[in-house]
């Protein structure tokens, strides 16, 4: 009988190999798994635990964990990309009510946040949950007040995120993803107070 230790190395290690694959594969071929595993589980009940074909069994058993690894990271990572911004509303100005998210970071040029967004107030408008937003402030201006938890009406610009992907360097956009932001922009005009 195969370890339980090993089925779960061989869950990790199909996990790890979906971040080998330069895309994510089509999750139809999922639907394959709980068949694999019933004609796996058929043939275990059948079996004598003295049985020559045992070597086969356990083999196939890691194979599946490593299948199950690897499509349970792709289903995973299938749900977070699943939620962006659409194209054609990258760089058009959106109202929306959100709510900040952590601590606002003050920078030289203003206050960078992270908001959820509660309400999208400008119809046909498709925001994702979470987007990071600079708040920039002229000179001699102060920068917005704003602290985590606050509830806000605003309108901003979003972008899709993106990074310059460096051998050895920062990815700012792998970054934002393990945050759940799936947009990045800018305020546009005052930022109020939300309902």
């Amino acid at each position: 009988m195969i370890r339980w230790r090993g089925l779960i190395v061989c869950f990790a290690l199909g996990a790890a190999w979906l971040q080998t694959r330069p895309e994510l594969p089509a999750l139809a071929w999922s639907a394959l798994l709980p068949l694999l595993g019933l004609m796996l589980l058929g043939g275990w009940r059948r079996g004598a635990s003295v049985n020559p074909q045992r070597h086969v069994r356990n083999f196939t058993a890691l194979l599946l964990a490593i299948a199950l690894g690897f499509f349970y990271a792709a289903w995973r990572a299938d749900l977070r990309l699943a939620e962006h911004l659409p194209r054609h509303w990258e760089g058009r100005d959106v109202a929306f009510t959100a709510r900040v998210v952590g601590l606002p970071e003050t920078t030289p040029m203003g206050l960078r946040f992270v908001a959820e967004i509660a309400r999208v107030d400008t119809p046909g408008a498709v925001l994702p949950t979470r987007v990071q937003l600079g708040s920039y402030a002229w000179r001699g201006e102060a920068p917005p007040s704003l602290v985590g938890g606050d509830c806000i009406a605003l309108r901003a610009r979003s972008h899709r995120p993106h990074g310059g992907v460096n051998p050895g360097g920062f990815d700012y956009q792998a970054w934002l993803l393990e945050r759940g932001i799936r947009a990045t922009g800018g305020v546009i005009g005052p930022i109020q107070p939300g309902t």
